[in-house]
């Protein structure tokens, strides 16, 4: 066994759990939003997952980290 596999093997799932991060997140943010605000007692907010994704990023915008944020 080569000396570098751990290594290789480290680095590959840190990628590819940074990859799930940032292709997850986006889709977990717009399904908790659906959730929490379009009920009843808040009212309808919302019309579907589109316009909810449409919403955060004009209002929202973009945050890449704690200290940048790029608005559309």
């Amino acid at each position: 066994m080569d000396g570098n596999s751990g290594y290789k093997e480290y680095v590959a799932g840190l990628m590819a759990g940074i990859a799930i991060v940032i292709t997850g997140h986006p889709f977990d943010t717009v399904k908790v939003k659906l959730q929490k605000h379009n009920t009843e007692a808040c009212g309808i907010k919302y019309k579907n997952g589109l316009h909810c994704a449409a919403r955060i990023l004009k209002t929202e915008g973009v945050c890449l980290s704690t200290s940048s944020k790029i608005q559309l």
